[in-house]
């Protein structure tokens, strides 16, 4: 099956907003499969409004999009940086996700992530971000 995927890196005090799905093992950055005819911006600010309540003012493409396979699927993920955004993050949709953390960058490595967000990590210590 393919997908497409996007994601919002959010970062606040040189800290990274990561989330943990109840029925997973790892955290993820905020994010979720484009809908039918949806472009990815339209899914990324949609995906954040749902999953953390934010409303995404401005935001950067932060990765080329990338292409791998994870639990029997065929996906390509973009990524954004969001460079400015309206509300406080908090967890929306507490059915599906049982955890929300603010963790500082140096330190992200040390859990359990999604592959897509072992990249922004890597890319995000590469540059050496203070946001």
């Amino acid at each position: 099956m393919k997908i497409t995927i996007v994601n919002g890196v959010i970062i606040k005090d040189n800290k990274l907003l990561l989330l943990k799905k109840s029925s997973k093992d790892y955290y993820e950055t905020p994010g979720g499969k484009t809908e039918e005819d949806e472009s990815i911006e339209d899914c990324l600010v949609r995906e954040l409004q749902e999953e953390v309540g934010i409303r995404a003012i401005s935001f950067v493409k932060f990765l080329e999009a990338d292409r791998f396979s994870f639990e029997n699927k065929e996906i390509t993920n973009h990524s954004f940086l969001i460079t400015k955004f309206e509300g406080e993050p908090r967890l929306i949709e507490k059915d599906i996700f049982e955890k929300l953390i603010w963790i500082d960058i140096k330190r992200a490595n040390e859990l359990p992530l999604a592959p897509n967000v072992k990249k922004i990590i890597k890319k995000l210590n590469e540059i050496s971000v203070h946001l």
